[in-house]
């Protein structure tokens, strides 16, 4: 009974996840023309693959004539090096954890020359092997966002919370300022940013294409008024699309209240599941 429960949560849960992506797509493509980093080089090689050379009558993804085509090899092998060394550290445990640090990933910590001065700022954390290629992608505004917020509340807040004494410090915080800070008392910009930015990106999401999704439900009437009344993307008819999320909205509700959470409960639930879940989106096609 508990795999048939949760396995019809999930079920429901990925397939409305599903249908949003897909009505989401002219939008987050074609209008807003969003990046999709992470898609980027399995994007390049699909297409240099299908790229036939005249002379050759062979895929230009395996030719070496090319610099670009050079360069992918050279960045493929070296990932292919560095992304397969925790794997073999999981088989090989007694090889030295320095080759991989964590899943590909290397801490760093200079609090101890920075908290004399500046008490519970943030100089210390992880880069992770995929960020450097992100971060040569990402635009300069969302990048200077990024360094923005680190100053502020990396720096600036936690410093002065401990120098006023708003808020309890000890040793070692600097490490997990925005999970020590953050969370607490007086200022809670962790939780704000986890809940109502998450919302507002949401709702700002909508907002942008709200008349795209309006036209997507309104074809939901093509059910009865016929073809001439449906909403295409890439020939995919967004009004039956509608009528899934529609559909399957009602079923993650009706599935909460039969699991005993109280209708208005499982009713700001569901719109503060849609927000999170569009608003998860939106960060994955701009960042990765």
């Amino acid at each position: 009974v508990p795999m048939l429960y949760w396995g019809a949560y999930y079920f429901i849960w990925i397939i409305l996840g599903q249908l949003w992506g897909v009505l989401f797509r002219k939008p987050f493509i074609e209008d807003e023309k969003l990046p999709f980093i992470a898609t980027t080089p399995i994007t390049y090689a699909t297409k240099t693959y299908y790229d036939i050379d005249p002379q050759t009558n062979k895929s230009r993804l395996f030719s070496l004539k090319q610099t670009h085509t050079k360069i992918f090899w050279i960045f493929f092998v070296g990932g292919l090096i560095g992304g397969i060394v925790p794997i073999i550290m999981e088989i090989i445990p007694a090889l030295p954890a320095e080759l991989a640090g964590v899943w590909g990933s290397v801490s760093f910590d200079y609090t101890p020359y920075t908290r004399d001065v500046l008490p519970g700022a943030q100089f210390a954390g992880w880069l992770d092997n995929v960020m450097w290629p992100v971060f040569i992608f990402l635009p300069f505004d969302f990048l200077a966002a990024f360094i923005i917020a680190w100053i502020v509340f990396g720096i600036i807040v936690p410093v002065v919370l401990v120098r006023t004494g708003a808020a309890p410090y000890e040793v070692g915080v600097e490490t997990y300022t925005s999970w020590y800070f953050g969370w607490r008392p007086p200022f809670h910009y962790a939780f704000f940013a986890m809940t109502g930015m998450v919302m507002g990106i949401g709702i700002w999401t909508i907002y942008l294409a709200r008349n795209h999704i309006v036209k997507a439900f309104n074809a939901i009437s093509s059910l009865w008024k016929g073809k001439e009344s449906e909403y295409y993307d890439q020939e995919i008819p967004l009004g039956k699309i509608a009528l899934g999320i529609a559909v399957f909205s009602v079923s993650m509700l009706i599935f909460w209240i039969a699991s005993g959470i109280p209708f208005i409960i499982a009713l700001a639930e569901l719109m503060l599941f849609t927000l999170f879940s569009i608003c998860v989106a939106r960060v994955c096609a701009e960042y990765s």
